[in-house]
């Protein structure tokens, strides 16, 4: 830019008035830069010195605009400054605000506002010649016009507006244009960068564009509302153009009542659910539209558009419950809604009740109150019946509400059931394995011990006494005819022990519970002999203190012994057939099984049992009642391991004479029996029954015989 200062245009003659503008322009057309203050401070002033006189000479001077060749430089100049690019916030779109932020304003706007003056005053002039400056407003100048609306400077924006609102109306082929041009700035204010500071002046621009509009609409024009401006209310910068675009739509519903359907509609299908002021702006957009839509058109939306008041009525935020609660202070609405009570009132009802009951705001309360008897007035008797369906449908909800909590608690004592059996599972598996481990350790201790026992067993059978009373055959149990083992089978070697480990058979604590029974029964079985014997004693002493009645006592001691013995032999017998079913086990287990020291038992048993009955008072009988005690425990407690089967004690009693003495006989295969199945000698028989006790059964069989030849 020239620094040189040219006088004044209304200084110079008139000759020389239009020359002096056209350099001032071209003076002009150079742009200063403005963002350092300081820098050029001379060339901005000769420049802005020269826009005021050339936008001087154009207000003061009539018919300015009837020269045309200044046209094509008044356009230059103002592309030149106005056509730049924009400074806009650099932060993001999340932190610029428009409504609170403020406004960066254009540094240049000292020379910016003349230009647009100038511009103004060239396309608002009457004198104007518009087929000529049709050739310089053309598309790209406007389209650079449109795009300038997204300065952050309101005052830019607001020439801009007064700019494009003459171009519209005095440039008809440029009206579709900017229509289309405003339309894809929507779109892309909508569908892509939702950040654009002039879409307020925009709708501004719009909303008299739309009342100019003629009626029947035509299409485009409503494919403009429906695909522009109803998408509009979506962005978050909605509050920002709002009003502008409420009147925008109201002045195509204005235009064409029909088109409230699709507003509704759309607005109803973008409504928002968590913005509290965008609902509030919607419901302010509804009941403008509202005012201006027909009862025809008005039903078809009853449903969508009560059912979202509804749900505003009934929202937390009381400012969106108030203003839906306002619908019913339009007169207009309230006389629509008279008219479809049944269709509306289905709709509100619960929503007003449940306000009513529940909403913490008072003044929502009370106007929902109001709406109620409003809703009652028009018409009692049906509001009276949504009312009672209301009723039983709470009752309803109440009772699901019950049933619910019932199954619920079911299912969650079925799952503590449920957990309460697994850990019982879970402990019941674990106590097995510790069970045989304890067994397991108690049948090691068990056979240590017989070990003992079979060792001193051995040694004692060293002895002459030993050597006397039990036959010894040192041949092998195969082979030797007369074969009697030992009370305790002889322990194998130091090297054996080595060689062949001790191994638990696998029903060890089986065994060990039945040894445990069978002792049990043994003890019962002596207990129950020695305390009938007892009784017997005392009824024959009772007998023979009477006088003169010896032949009944002699009698009556013989039935006594025969009663003894015949429980004694029972008793034994059932002794036999445990250790017969318990010697089966072992057999099928292979455990060896001691005929020896199974015979023992059983004589032991019957000779205690005579003992007692016969003489108390003999010392020796009494030792031997005493050791066959012991035996008889000890035996028990092995029988888990040696015990062989058993058949049952037969019990004989006969009048002749023998030459052994004996009258009855308790006998028993196995305890009979050698291992080889043969009779033993008369010699291990009296050794096994004793004389005392053979002399006593006879004495016994004589008295019976008297008594029956008698």
């Amino acid at each position: 830019m020239s620094r040189q200062q040219h006088p004044l245009i209304e200084d110079v003659e008139e000759s020389r008035r239009i020359p002096l503008l056209l350099t001032k322009l071209k003076q002009c057309e150079a742009r200063c830069d403005f963002s350092n203050p300081r820098v050029d401070f001379v060339r901005k002033e000769i420049k802005r010195k020269a826009l005021v006189d050339i936008i001087d000479y154009l207000n003061n001077t009539p018919g300015v605009f009837q020269h045309t060749s200044i046209y094509g430089p008044i356009m230059r100049m103002v592309a030149a400054n106005l056509f730049r690019a924009l400074q806009l916030n650099t932060a993001g779109d999340d932190l610029y605000d428009p409504e609170e932020d403020e406004a960066r304003l254009e540094p240049a706007w000292p020379h910016l506002q003349i230009v647009y003056e100038i511009l103004r005053r060239f396309v608002v002039a009457t004198d104007t010649d518009t087929k000529v400056a049709r050739k310089y407003l053309d598309q790209v100048f406007v389209l650079g016009l449109l795009d300038l609306f997204n300065s952050e400077d309101p005052r830019e924006r607001e020439y801009l507006k007064t700019i494009i609102h003459r171009i519209y109306g005095k440039i008809m082929s440029l009206r579709a244009f900017i229509r289309t041009n405003i339309q894809n700035t929507f779109h892309y204010y909508v569908y892509e960068h939702q950040h654009h500071n002039g879409i307020a002046e925009m709708l501004e621009i719009l909303g008299s564009i739309i009342n100019g509009f003629a009626t029947p609409l035509k299409d485009d024009h409503r494919a403009f509302l429906i695909k522009s401006l109803i998408p509009l209310h979506t962005p978050k910068g909605l509050p920002t153009y709002h009003v502008q675009l409420s009147f925008c739509v109201t002045q195509f519903v204005e235009k064409e009542p029909e088109l409230a359907v699709d507003v509704v509609l759309g607005l109803v299908k973008i409504w928002p659910i968590t913005h509290s002021r965008k609902e509030v702006m919607f419901l302010n957009e509804l009941e403008e539209v509202l005012e201006l839509t027909r009862p025809e058109e008005f039903e078809l939306i009853i449903d969508p558009l009560f059912r979202y008041l509804a749900r505003c009525i009934n929202s937390s935020h009381f400012q969106v419950a108030e203003r839906a609660l306002f619908f019913w202070n339009n007169e207009y609405i309230v006389h629509l809604i008279l008219h479809f009570r049944e269709l509306v009132l289905p709709l509100v009802f619960e929503s007003l009740q449940s306000n009513v009951q529940h909403h913490w705001n008072q003044n929502v309360v009370s106007l929902s109150h109001n709406v109620q008897k409003l809703m009652a007035e028009m018409d009692i008797e049906l509001y009276e019946q949504y009312a009672d369906g209301w009723m039983e449908r709470q009752q309803e909800a109440v009772e699901q509400r019950a049933r619910s909590k019932s199954r619920w608690e079911r299912v969650e004592h079925m799952a503590a059931l449920n957990a309460t059996a697994a850990s019982a599972a879970t402990h019941a598996n674990s106590a097995p394995s510790a069970n045989r481990n304890s067994s397991s350790s108690s049948s090691n201790s068990n056979s240590n011990n017989r070990h003992n026992e079979n060792a001193a067993a051995c040694s004692s059978c060293s002895s002459p006494s030993s050597k006397a009373r039990f036959h010894h055959d040192e041949r092998s149990p195969s082979t030797s005819p007369r074969h009697h083992f030992h009370k305790n089978p002889p322990l194998p070697s130091s090297s054996q022990q080595q060689q062949q480990p001790h191994q638990l058979p696998p029903t060890a604590a089986a065994i060990s519970v039945g040894a445990v029974e069978l002792t049990s029964t043994a003890e019962a079985a002596r207990s129950l002999s020695v305390m009938k014997l007892k009784e017997l004693q005392q009824q024959q002493e009772h007998v023979a203190n009477q006088d003169g009645r010896a032949g009944m006592v002699m009698g009556s001691s013989s039935t006594t012994t025969a009663t003894a013995t015949t429980a004694s032999s029972s008793l034994a017998s059932r002794e036999a057939s445990r250790d017969a079913q318990s010697n089966g086990t072992l057999g099928l287990l292979g455990l060896p099984l001691h005929h020896g020291k199974e015979s023992s038992r059983s004589e032991l048993v019957m000779r205690s049992a005579r003992d007692d009955g016969v003489d108390d008072d003999d010392e020796d009988d009494g030792d031997h009642q005493t050791d066959s005690t012991h035996a008889l425990t000890t035996a028990l407690g092995e029988a888990s391991l040696f015990a062989p089967p058993l058949s049952p004690v037969r019990t004989s009693a006969s009048g002749g004479d023998d030459a052994s003495g004996s009258t009855t006989q308790v006998s028993s295969p196995t305890a009979t029996l050698s291992h080889d199945g043969k009779q033993p000698a008369a010699a291990d028989l009296k050794a096994v029954n004793g004389p005392t006790s053979q002399q006593h059964l006879h004495a016994l069989a004589e008295h019976d015989g008297a008594t029956e030849s008698s």
